[in-house]
């Protein structure tokens, strides 16, 4: 990771900046920054154009009268560094999580997290969204 990205997701934690700036400061980051050839990018492929995907949404929209409703847009570019940081927490505090995941039904091991298979998962995303749908709520998963 780049040390301008860095500098940016610090800034961020540290609540000198929002979530919108450092969006906006890590999409300029990487349009100035030469991609490498080892750099894979979230790209959906419609025929001849190429749209670069930039966001991971999840929509929530309940059916039984409340107005509560959650629109969550999250810059990949945020979740990417995130799976990159998540190398650097402790054994300890990985077995906690995946130890309360668990607990709580989630069936997902923290330590498989990389980049490589977040990207596969993004990259499946770029093809379709997940669609729940009952009669309480209406839940849409999908990258943009």
């Amino acid at each position: 990771m780049s040390q301008e990205r860095m500098k940016v997701l610090e800034m961020l934690a540290a609540g000198k900046i929002t979530a919108e700036e450092a969006e906006k400061l890590l999409d300029a980051i990487e349009s100035t920054s030469d991609s490498s050839p080892n750099e894979e990018k979230s790209e959906e492929k419609t025929g001849s154009s190429t749209k670069k995907l930039k966001y991971f949404r999840v929509i929530v929209e309940p059916k039984d009268g409340r107005k509560e409703k959650v629109n969550i847009k999250i810059p990949l570019g945020l979740i990417k560094a995130g799976a990159k940081l998540s190398s650097m927490i402790p054994k300890s505090a990985k077995d906690k999580v995946n130890g309360a995941l668990g607990e709580k039904g989630v069936d997902f091991n923290i330590d498989e997290l990389n980049s490589e298979s977040l990207d596969k998962m993004l990259n499946a995303l770029s093809e379709t969204c997940i669609d729940v749908d009952d009669e309480k709520e209406a839940i849409r998963i999908c990258c943009e």
